[in-house]
């Protein structure tokens, strides 16, 4: 599945910048990257948005099924998986010229790992 990321085009002469939100459930990341966006718009400052991949896997059924294709509490280890394939996946697909903002990232899959028992916390220290 090819997904849409890049959100305003315009050309600068710079490298990428990266943010990354990061915090507890509730805190306030998606709200504040709202705010950040609005602000980066009457700038006409480009960007590209990274949502939170684990809202996105934890609503992906399995037509046969009908069940959840990613159960973080009954398998924590394919999920951590997942979603540390797709944040890496989105850092590949940074983009020069932009302001890259990333709606958690690897920091937050290892506190997942840890808070869940999952096994990946190596393969994560690594990166």
């Amino acid at each position: 599945m090819q997904r849409e990321r890049t959100h305003h085009a315009n050309t600068y002469n710079r490298k990428a910048q990266t943010l990354l939100l990061t915090g507890a459930i509730g805190g306030g990341k998606t709200t504040q990257m709202e705010r950040l966006i609005n602000s980066l718009r009457r700038k006409d400052e480009p960007w590209k948005i990274f949502p939170e991949i684990s809202r996105e896997l934890q609503t992906l059924i399995n037509p046969e099924t009908k069940e959840p294709v990613y159960n973080p509490s009954q398998d924590p280890n394919t999920f951590t998986n997942a979603i540390l394939e797709r944040r890496i996946d989105d850092y590949d697909f940074a983009v020069q010229n932009r302001i890259n903002i990333y709606d958690r990232g690897l920091i937050d899959s290892l506190a997942f790992c840890r808070a869940y028992g999952g096994k990946n916390e190596d393969q994560l220290l690594q990166l």
